[in-house]
């Protein structure tokens, strides 16, 4: 919907303190490990940490991680339907959508204060980038864009790229509330009598669900919708 927040997952959990946040996804990447063991086919090869949050983001898992990516017609998919209901258009027609645009390089030189850095996405090997670790002390407050690992075909197939935020719940819109910030983040709408012809513009230019779930998952909604047993 239009009027979503920009907030990672982790931080929608209500009443509760940063400290209790930060406390609740050290425990759950704990126990993400102990029980999907047999669900992971490959060992993580890079710093185990970011890996478990980045496969964990991707199967829903609260983090401090937002999504982004890099494929606009991805970002139309996930504009217009629902990961949560299935592959249904959001919320029908009863409201607008939106596309979010941001330039990650220039965003994240706006927050960094070396005069050295060119601006760009960074990696989680950067040393900027130690401030945001999981499971370690998070020392930064602003949200910095950052390349993902490749560690499952979704973040591939989608050109999966994030945004992850350190000790400041704010939205990301109202971080960029601030000075020359506002250019860096644009919001399209998507008004909701568009959305359903839009939907079946992108499918047919094949952006469908298979494509951009590329697993058993995004297989059957493909073909609940190829045999209506999903109205749009």
């Amino acid at each position: 919907m239009s009027n979503f927040p920009l907030i990672p997952s982790l931080y929608r959990l209500k009443n509760k303190t940063i400290k209790e946040l930060l406390d609740i996804e050290r425990k759950t990447i704990d126990h993400f490990k102990q029980r999907s063991g047999s669900y992971i086919t490959k060992p993580f090869q890079n710093d185990a940490d970011w890996e478990w949050l980045f496969f964990m983001q991707h199967y829903r898992m609260p983090t401090r991680l937002l999504d982004w990516t890099e494929n606009p017609f991805v970002a139309l998919y996930f504009s217009l339907f629902s990961e949560h209901h299935c592959g249904h258009l959001v919320e029908r027609e009863k409201e607008d959508a939106a596309v979010w645009v941001l330039n990650p390089g220039d965003w994240n030189k706006s927050f960094i204060a070396d005069r050295g850095y060119k601006s760009d996405v960074l990696s989680i090997d950067d040393p900027v980038v130690d401030g945001y670790k999981p499971k370690k002390d998070i020392l930064a407050n602003f949200p910095l864009a950052i390349n993902g690992i490749s560690n499952n075909h979704r973040i591939i197939s989608q050109r999966g790229v994030f945004t992850v935020f350190g000790r400041g719940n704010k939205s990301f819109e109202e971080f960029a509330d601030s000075g020359q910030k506002r250019k860096l983040l644009k919001k399209i709408i998507l008004p909701g009598k568009w959305k359903k012809e839009l939907a079946h513009a992108l499918i047919s230019i094949g952006y469908t669900d298979g494509v951009i779930f590329p697993d058993i998952e995004g297989l059957v909604i493909e073909l609940k919708r190829k045999y209506g047993f999903l109205e749009d």
